[in-house]
């Protein structure tokens, strides 16, 4: 009995099924034509109540490293380092200041977290408090809003050129 190799005729099939390398006709968007811009700071005029809660009990007056919103896109590392850098200087001086930054889950529910620079006996450290009870799939066993004291806070390069500098918060 001979064999027959059907390799050639299915990989036939399979590509005339799946259409051909012509430009779409329907208006879609073709793959050479630039990309909208993207607004890296879409959402971030929304407050946190959590944040403003706490910035309003602690009786400080903090200056604003910024409000925004974290796109995790190349095109939005500038205005996420600017806000890193000027908390990171403020931790330094010891100069009180709040960056407020949030970002939207899968689902499109918003997540705030704020870096407060705080004074204590002898220095200063960086309070984060984050507010994720607008999170619909949030595990509800712990409180929404969480409170970290760390005494450390650098900017971190980017792991990669498709990634953003993060900020590291050390001894919390």
């Amino acid at each position: 009995m001979q064999s027959v190799n059907l390799r050639p005729w299915l990989l036939a099939a399979l590509l005339s099924s799946c259409g051909s390398n012509e430009p779409a006709t329907d208006g879609a968007p073709v793959a050479d034509e630039p990309l909208p811009p993207v607004d890296c700071n879409r959402g971030a005029e929304q407050p946190s109540p959590a944040g403003d809660n706490f910035a309003r009990q602690s009786g400080v007056d903090y200056a604003s490293c910024g409000q925004q919103r974290r796109a995790f896109l190349p095109a939005c590392c500038a205005t996420a380092t600017a806000g890193y850098d000027c908390l990171v200087a403020a931790r330094d001086s010891c100069s009180p200041a709040r960056l407020a930054e949030s970002f939207g889950t899968i689902e499109g529910d918003t997540i705030f977290t704020d870096y407060f620079v705080v004074p204590v006996d002898g220095g200063c450290e960086v309070v984060v408090v984050t507010d994720d009870g607008q999170d619909s799939y949030r595990d509800t066993s712990f409180p929404a809003v969480s409170m970290r004291h760390c005494g450390l806070a650098r900017t971190r390069a980017a792991a990669s050129a498709d990634t953003c500098p993060i900020l590291q918060l050390d001894a919390c």
